[in-house]
């Protein structure tokens, strides 16, 4: 252990009025690399105590995930997305049947990257605030620089207390106060008038959630048993991660209990060609928002750009039954772990 605090630093000053040194800090010889600073603090001393607080600065290294914020495709300008994905398909090769799995992959790989180079381009990353409101207003913007203004009017003459100004001021903010009540409770009544089946379970999750900031929450350690029949818990992300990936898609069994003799009955119908009529009316009901998969690509690009990308996307299905191919990439998919109240 290495001594943290300074030597000859005084931490308490005691009835007759000396100062001595009761007190130390004490820190590991790894942790005292990282302390950048360790110092009293008599301006800080409570009221009721005589011990000087102690204040240490620890530059301790964090090792933090790269982030990069997601796509913001509802602030997409759509025209000029249609205009430069028009210009990256005029690049690839004509739609046409393919022949083998071997086209199918090349045609799906130049698909993809065509959209891609036009999402890098046209399409805004998200500036997450972690001061926006969804109930925030042009109105109560206006309303809050009417107050601030106010508010430094206020302070040059706060010498003098009989000045109109203050009065103004404390009428300014109590309008505020009570536009900002209105328009959370405006917001919240039109929210709830607007909940329908889809969006039943985001209700459901707002009134159920405990009072606390359910964005925070981290799943805490979970407890497995070892080959041993001993229960132990595992801390670390990775290895959650591969817990809840046995518990979600466990092995398959061993007899699965279908007979091998089983005789079935003849198909009620022959299976037909997918037709680009077909990928159009598939693609017009899909969700356009929904979080995007491991391409990144969303649905809205899909939903908005169909005409431009049915011709592509048909050939690509009616390959995969020709040829009995599924794609790899289509096989991986994200699993997002959400925690329920208790």
């Amino acid at each position: 252990m290495q001594m943290a605090l300074p030597h000859g630093i005084p931490t308490i000053r005691n009835s007759a009025g000396d100062l001595t040194r009761p007190d130390n800090v004490f820190a590991s010889a790894q942790l005292a690399d990282w302390v950048i600073k360790c110092d009293t603090r008599p301006d800080d001393q409570p009221p009721t105590a005589d011990h000087f607080p102690i204040s240490t600065f620890i530059d301790f290294p964090i090792t933090t995930n790269p982030m990069q914020t997601p796509r913001n495709f509802r602030a997409t300008d759509w025209e000029e997305l249609k205009e430069i994905l028009d210009e990256e398909l005029m690049d690839l090769e004509p739609p046409r049947e393919l022949n083998n799995k071997e086209e199918l992959i090349k045609a799906l790989d130049s698909l993809e990257a065509a959209i891609m180079r036009t999402i890098e381009k046209v399409v805004p990353r998200k500036k997450p605030s972690p001061y926006a409101k969804r109930w925030w207003t042009k109105e109560l913007e206006k309303a809050r620089r009417k107050v601030r203004k106010m508010g430094r009017q206020a302070r040059q003459y706060e010498r003098c207390p009989e000045h109109s100004i203050h009065d103004k001021w404390k009428k300014a903010r109590n309008e505020l106060t009570n536009l900002l009540r209105k328009t959370k409770r405006n917001h919240y009544n039109d929210w709830v008038e607007s909940i329908d089946t889809k969006t039943i379970w985001d209700a459901h999750r707002f009134a159920s959630a405990s009072v606390s900031d359910g964005a925070k929450t981290r799943i805490p350690a979970l407890k497995k048993i070892d080959a041993n029949g001993r229960q132990t818990e595992v801390q670390d992300n990775k290895g959650k991660s591969k817990l809840l990936h046995e518990a979600f898609f466990y092995d398959p069994p061993a007899d699965t209990g279908i007979d091998p003799n089983f005789q079935y009955p003849e198909p009620a119908f022959e299976f037909k060609r997918i037709t680009d009529d077909e990928v159009k009316r598939a693609i017009k009901k899909l969700s356009p928002y929904k979080a995007p998969g491991p391409n990144e690509i969303s649905n809205s690009i899909l939903t908005h750009c169909v005409n431009e990308l049915t011709p592509f996307i048909g050939p690509i299905y009616r390959a995969v039954f020709n040829h009995k191919h599924y794609p790899q990439k289509w096989k991986r998919y994200t699993t997002v772990v959400l925690r329920k109240g208790g």
